[in-house]
């Protein structure tokens, strides 16, 4: 029940993300001309990257890098990676388009889980109890 409920608060989280931002881009005549027409199938490819990748990190390496590094540095290499992800993401172009946008959503969903952190940030709070 327990891992039922986290799967649940994690799709809640996440999936207003992934329709909100994701959806949209597989319409966009520059999306579809940089990945050279791709197939329901290939779109379903990046799709399932994102909720493999944003659960795999969530469950694996959120917490952990908070432990370790605390909230502060776990949000800002959270952050980075998800930067880092994006950029491989617009950098996606010919032959290996396709292969780009896998590798930069794999690499971008590590970062994701790490956006809540901040979460107790944003509320008014000064630096010093983030």
């Amino acid at each position: 029940v327990q891992v039922l409920l986290i799967c649940y608060d994690m799709n809640f989280k996440y999936h207003r993300y992934n329709i909100g931002i994701i959806a949209p881009i597989y319409v966009n005549p520059g999306f579809i001309k940089a990945l050279r027409k791709p197939t329901a199938a290939q779109k379903g490819l990046i799709t399932a990257i994102y909720y493999l990748g944003t659960w795999t990190s969530y469950v694996l390496v959120s917490g952990m890098a908070s432990d370790k590094l605390g909230r502060r540095y776990a949000a800002l290499t959270g952050t980075v990676v998800t930067c880092i992800g994006g950029a491989v993401q617009a950098g996606s172009h010919g032959k290996s388009a396709l292969a780009m946008m896998v590798v930069g959503e794999s690499y971008l969903d590590l970062g994701m889980p790490s956006f809540p952190l901040l979460s107790r940030c944003t509320k008014g709070s000064t630096l010093e109890q983030c």
